[in-house]
């Protein structure tokens, strides 16, 4: 059995799908004026007329184009539908007319855009769906950086990635010439496992006094090194040569740091003095020596 409902605003006839209202929750839209109501009290049940029947009823109450185009063209006895004795008391009355005012109320007062239920949004107000799905788009859609104002700080980083690599890599030479930074590589180094070696200034390490003292079995040369520099440096070898009586080489020896027994640096302002035994063939004559500080 069909069942109509009338629209309460322009008297707009239509047949509804008991499927399609009662998924709707009894809420309808006119295809005719727009306009939105609530068919609770307004659904009848209507059986096709017989061919007689029908001659009959649109001889006696003839519907409008309007009213019939909604109804695939068959005319139905509305007389019971349309006819109102006093539209104001049956506005007032209804108590479907006080849900429609406020479901209007709440139309006009919709602001923000609801995440509604797919079955929900396909049935219900069918030409909303596409903007409220628009404007939820819109609400989720991720901001996005524009990547031209990345460059600059990109740029600056890798310079400043690239100026700190270098200053690692030259850490000796910086401690060299600022003895204050080798304070800090110094720091450095000892978290990351790495080894600040002293620079290398054999102008700086001077040998103030040196000694070759003849023994029994032996000679002990003696000798005194200075830094006089503002940093520290790397300890020196030493080259001892014998010379002859006119002043020729016979003997040279060298000596390193670690033979010698010395520190692998020696500090700022600072002396260091070291010994060492020497044994030569008796055949060996020499009058004179000399010793030299270099870096091998």
């Amino acid at each position: 059995m069909n069942r109509i409902t009338r629209c309460p605003a322009c008297a707009t006839v239509y047949r509804v799908d008991s499927e399609q209202l009662q998924a709707a929750g009894g809420w309808l839209r006119c295809g005719h004026c727009e306009h939105a109501f609530d068919s609770t009290g307004l659904v009848l049940f209507w059986e096709p007329l017989a061919e007689s029947d029908l001659t009959h009823v649109t001889r006696e109450t003839p519907v409008s184009a309007a009213t019939a185009m909604p109804l695939g063209h068959e005319s139905v006895p509305t007389d019971g539908l349309l006819k109102v004795e006093d539209p104001n008391s049956l506005q007032a009355s209804s108590p479907s007319n006080e849900a429609l005012v406020s479901f209007e109320d709440a139309l006009s007062s919709f602001r923000q855009p609801l995440s509604l239920p797919s079955d929900l949004a396909s049935t219900v107000l069918p030409a909303d769906a596409p903007q409220v799905a628009g404007e939820l788009s819109l609400a989720h859609r991720p901001s996005t950086v524009n990547p031209s104002k990345l460059w600059p700080a990109t740029f600056v980083l890798l310079v400043l990635m690239l100026i700190l690599q270098a200053a690692f890599v030259q850490r000796h030479v910086l401690a060299l010439h600022w003895p204050a930074v080798a304070v800090g590589f110094d720091a450095v180094c000892q978290s990351l496992g790495c080894t600040l070696e002293p620079s290398q200034d054999v102008e700086a390490l001077v040998i103030e006094s040196s000694t070759l003292v003849r023994r029994t079995d032996d000679f002990l040369l003696s000798w005194t090194l200075r830094n006089t520099s503002d940093s520290m440096v790397a300890m020196t070898a030493l080259e001892l040569t014998l010379l002859s009586g006119n002043q020729q080489p016979v003997l040279r020896k060298v000596v390193l740091p670690q033979e010698m027994g010395a520190p692998k640096s020696l500090p700022a302002g600072q002396t260091w003095t070291g010994q060492l035994s020497l044994r030569t063939a008796h055949e060996t004559p020499f009058s004179d020596y000399r010793i030299l500080s270099f870096y091998p």
